[in-house]
């Protein structure tokens, strides 16, 4: 039994595919998703998203995204919605470092004096940060797809 998953992002459908497990995550760390899984609607945290062929199987495909949300449906569908996604090997890790960089100046600098500016910046770190170990974690370990 496999999970038919869909990745929808701002700008289009970015993935559908059929996996065996779903590693999703989410505010209180990696939730794994197995077919039969019970309903449910989660909120994304910006990380990683793995789709691998079993529990414990080979990685299918990762993604960076920003945040969202993931709903489960009928132990055999997972509808991701991410405002962006990126696939692993696609990230550029230097334009990744770069506004990691640029985010942690603007904390230190200017952050603590504008509630909006510390939100942004530190939104910015947690995606740079979130792009830069899913291509680290993948140039490791191989490349997905």
């Amino acid at each position: 039994m496999t999970l038919n998953v869909q990745l929808i992002s701002q700008e289009k459908v970015f993935l559908k595919a059929e996996a065996g497990e779903v590693i999703l995550p989410t505010p209180l760390g990696q939730t794994a998703i197995l077919p039969g899984h019970r309903a449910l609607v989660v909120e994304l945290s910006a990380g990683e998203v793995e789709l691998t062929s079993g529990l414990g199987g080979s990685t299918i495909a990762s993604f960076a995204v920003t945040g969202g949300v993931a709903e489960v449906r009928n132990g055999k569908e997972v509808l991701i919605l991410a405002p962006a996604a990126e696939l692993a090997e696609e990230i550029h890790e230097e334009r990744a470092r770069v506004a990691m960089e640029r985010a942690q100046k603007i904390l230190r600098e200017e952050g603590f004096k504008d509630d909006v500016k510390f939100a942004q910046a530190t939104a910015a770190l947690e995606r740079s940060l979130s792009r830069l170990r899913v291509a680290r974690k993948r140039k490791k370990h191989g490349p997905t797809l």
